[in-house]
């Protein structure tokens, strides 16, 4: 990535290859140019949103996290979500994309329905990439990062708070998200590959799972390829 820096930094067409200067290579820039969108619905109440994002918050090191926390009501362990009361008795359905396959239903029949929204949230390093600088918090364990001697979060970073996709989309009982290639032209032109890649973690999907096990909540193929027996 280093060696490529300097080229990806002037290229005139964007790659997801990380940690450029360009404004698209920067997660606090995007979170910031995005975030107000997942609080309206457009730029008048007339217009709806065509950005489908999660809440997001900003913030630097250990002071700003534990102000986040605050926030978001992290640090309150009777706190199940910030989603206002009238969302609290919905039922959810833990989407599966091979729902339809009667072994698949077998495995994991069990853990596809949940009552509420949990309060978790997947905090991000803005300047890391591969899998590098992401945790998953929730008043179960936001003890471990509030503590300047066993929090991972440095006072001269920058870091994204982002909510917890609810429900989970589920492979085969396990947490995915798609990655689709897509190219846009400096003349409004959309380009999207036919093919898209699968992102799948490693473990089974169970509400009430540790938020610290990333092998239930990373779905990123650069934390999950260590496991042969599991990555494919």
């Amino acid at each position: 990535r280093s060696e490529t820096k300097s080229y990806r930094d002037h290229v005139k067409c964007y790659s997801h290859l990380p940690n450029g200067t360009s404004i698209l290579d920067d997660k606090w820039v995007l979170a910031r140019l995005f975030a107000s969108h997942a609080t309206t619905d457009g730029p008048d109440d007339n217009t709806p949103s065509s950005l489908a994002v999660l809440e997001t918050h900003c913030f630097r090191g250990l002071e700003g996290f534990r102000s986040i926390c605050n926030k978001l009501q992290l640090t309150t362990r009777t706190s199940s979500s910030n989603a206002p009361s009238s969302s609290m008795d919905e039922s959810y359905h833990f989407p599966d994309i091979l729902d339809k396959s009667s072994t698949t239903k077998k495995d994991h029949n069990l853990q596809t329905t949940s009552t509420k929204p949990p309060n978790m949230w997947v905090v991000k390093d803005a300047g890391s990439n591969g899998a590098g600088g992401i945790w998953v918090i929730s008043p179960e364990n936001v003890s471990n990062y509030l503590s300047v001697d066993t929090s991972p979060l440095l006072e001269d970073h920058r870091y994204v708070a982002q909510k917890y996709a609810w429900p989970p989309v589920l492979y085969g009982g396990k947490k995915c998200h798609v990655r689709v290639y897509g190219l846009l032209t400096s003349d409004g032109k959309a380009f999207v590959h036919k093919r898209a890649f699968l992102h799948v973690a490693n473990d089974l999907f169970h509400q009430g799972d540790n938020p610290s096990n990333d092998e239930v909540h990373i779905t990123n193929c650069c934390a999950n390829s260590h496991k042969k027996e599991k990555f494919a």
